[in-house]
């Protein structure tokens, strides 16, 4: 071999990273000194990232003004240096980061109040969560789905899926989803990275991440439909979808999957739709067919789920009633749960009873249109401010200095926060302004204000979640060195990187899609039952057989949870679903009840939170939180027997 020759690389020699930083991880995962350490660090994550990569664009663009291009070019040199080792070792710290929210809600110590909300005492699934739970559990139970769960069927059958695959384990199913969701948005960072730089492909992961902390351990839909976005968003920058209408259409079926995962920036797709219409104009007909075909066929895919798996008794454009009818009084969905309470009885589904507040919204809007028409406005109105709100939020620097419970009761300054989100947008603004992508960003910015006049008043922020991996890609446009988006070369090293990371994001989104459709039919066959004897003599209302195995608990006192913490973390999360609560030490279970066929909550005596397999518990008292949800405490119990 000549002294110039490179040494002979093998698969096995470039393996061997990626298991040392796999080992790394693994790590991580199994001292857990090390990961309290960065536990209490990851709050800091997301605004130090950006606070480095604002100085150093700043650092770069002032060297070049200044005339010191030697400076500058060894600016961007390690900043491709970086980009490259991101772009080949990324997915282990991505995954980490995600799994750190988790973690630390295990730990006694969630990401904010809401998640405490979600998921009460680290395991509980509550509000949203318990009614996705319930639907999980009904598909591998009883073979069908509930009413709640068949307004978004795709995260509910890919639950049970998960559930039948991890032996019923909340816990183990929430470690894969959270794992996907690192992987995701490792795929949209690293195509980002290749069209528009280091530091938008880091500060967008970055703004993902913050937004996203609080419902990773939450059994509801936003993370998955982040996951589905990153995808999307993996294929949507690459070359190829602005040279390709296949490709795009691709990308924009991801999104539209996202988007009926978690519904709510709908407008973002026929926006997009447009947009395709205009950009491929020599093909027009057929970029606008072909985006509408990809819209239309991911709301197929939710009719199926809901034809195969579910009860007929409620559907995916149910819900929208309830939203359409407040805005058309100018309120809430609150005002056609109360104008509606009295006859909802009447109704044979929620089906049914959703024709009928359409019907109602429809006429109240031909009377009053204006009425409509303020709402919407407002709408938009609140859309923004909540963006503003919890941007700022997730990019202060003041949380790198406070502490937890000032995190939590958010006393820390703001300023910081917004002065970071001012550069950025400030950044962005510059950038799109002479991007010869201006018209692709446009349309998503009207397409998701168009969408708050719908959801502005009814939900938060968090109701784009499917959309936030685009909205933080466009937030840190800024960041890029260069015009945007870089092109890449036929034939070059970065046009194989994007049709690798193009190939794994339509891969994966597929693969999921085909565990939605496919997986609950081999579970619910899969899912072992109790037998019939062992639910003879039973009586709904008195009696409650549950499988500890699949049943999340909490143990408060007896060498569990301490009591303090216990009242700690109910205060924060406000659920009161103490209503029932007995003297300690107890359980708290989320439990699906055999004999009356439901999920519940349970407050049992402490053994049963480390029994095994099924076990039989005398109903003494039911109350019902706040939020309506039914809590239920036991008192005498057994075990029937185990789980085969």
């Amino acid at each position: 071999m000549g002294p110039n020759a490179r040494p002979r690389v093998t698969r096995w020699t470039a393996l061997l990273p990626h298991v040392l930083v796999a080992g790394a991880l693994v790590l991580v995962a199994l001292a857990p000194p090390l990961r309290h350490a960065l536990i209490t660090l990851e709050p800091a994550v997301t605004p130090l990232l950006l606070v480095a990569a604002l100085a150093w664009v700043g650092a770069r663009a002032l060297a070049r003004r200044s005339g010191h291009r030697a400076r500058a070019r060894a600016l961007v040199r390690a900043e491709r240096r970086l980009g490259r080792t991101l772009a080949r070792f990324g997915w282990a710290p991505a995954m980490l980061l995600w799994l750190l929210p988790l973690w630390s809600h295990w730990s006694g110590r969630p990401p904010d109040p809401h998640a405490e909300w979600l998921a009460p005492l680290g395991q509980i699934p509550w509000s949203d969560g318990y009614a996705y739970f319930e639907g999980a559990q009904q598909l591998l139970w009883d073979g069908r789905f509930g009413r709640f769960a068949e307004q978004k069927p795709i995260f509910p059958a890919l639950l049970a899926v998960t559930l039948a695959l991890t032996r019923g384990s909340v816990p183990a199913a929430l470690l894969a989803r959270t794992v996907l969701l690192g992987l995701a948005s490792f795929l949209s960072a690293r195509q980002v990275g290749l069209h528009y730089g280091a530091w938008s492909a880091t500060c967008s992961f970055a703004l993902l991440l913050g937004l996203g902390r609080g419902v990773v351990p939450a059994v509801v839909t936003d993370p998955l439909g982040v996951i589905f976005g990153g995808l999307a968003v993996a294929v949507l920058a690459a070359t190829a979808a602005r040279r390709r209408i296949a490709v795009f259409a691709a990308g924009l079926f991801l999104l539209a999957v996202a988007l009926q995962v978690r519904p709510g920036a709908q407008l973002v797709l026929p926006a997009l739709a447009l947009w395709a219409a205009w950009h491929f104009r020599a093909r027009w007909r057929s970029a606008f067919l072909a985006a509408m075909a990809v819209v239309v066929a991911a709301n197929v895919v939710t009719t199926v789920l809901d034809r195969w798996y579910g009860a007929g008794e409620s559907s995916f454009y149910a819900r929208p009633a309830f939203y359409l009818y407040g805005l058309a009084h100018g309120a809430t969905e609150e005002k056609a749960a109360e104008d509606f309470a009295a006859g909802a009885a009447s109704f044979a589904s929620e089906r049914e009873l959703a024709r009928s507040v359409y019907a109602e919204a429809f006429s109240e809007i031909r009377r009053n249109p204006m009425t409509l028409a303020r709402a919407c406005v407002f709408g938009m109105a609140r859309l923004v401010e909540k963006s503003f709100k919890g941007l700022v939020y997730v990019a202060n620097v003041a949380h790198v200095f406070a502490s937890y419970g000032a995190r939590m009761d958010a006393r820390e300054p703001t300023w910081p926060g917004k002065v970071v989100l001012g550069l950025l947008v400030l950044g962005a603004l510059a950038r799109v302004r002479h991007s010869r992508e201006r018209s692709f960003w446009v349309a998503v910015a009207a397409g998701t204000l168009a969408s708050g006049a719908f959801i502005g008043t009814n939900i938060g922020f968090h109701g784009v979640a499917a959309v936030f991996p685009l909205l933080t890609l466009g937030l840190t446009l800024g960041l890029a060195g260069g015009p945007v988006p870089r092109r890449v070369l036929a034939g070059s090293a970065a046009e194989r990187d994007e049709h690798r990371t193009l190939r794994a994001a339509m891969a994966a989104g597929l693969l999921l899609l085909l565990a939605a459709l496919i997986g609950p039919a081999w579970a619910r066959r899969a899912w072992p039952r109790p037998s019939v004897p062992m639910l003879v003599g039973m009586q709904a209302g008195r009696d409650i057989v549950l499988l500890r195995e699949t049943s999340p608990a909490v143990v408060v006192g007896a060498r569990g949870m301490p009591v303090r913490e216990y009242r700690d973390l109910m205060d924060l999360g406000g659920t009161d679903m103490d209503v029932v609560q007995p003297a300690p030490p107890f359980a708290v279970l989320s439990a699906w009840d055999f004999v009356a066929r439901r999920q519940r909550v349970v407050y049992a005596p402490a053994p049963v939170g480390r029994a095994e397999g099924f076990v039989h518990l005398l109903v003494e008292e039911e109350g019902k939180a706040p939020n309506g949800q039914a809590v239920v405490r036991a008192g005498a119990w057994s075990e029937l027997g185990p789980w085969r």
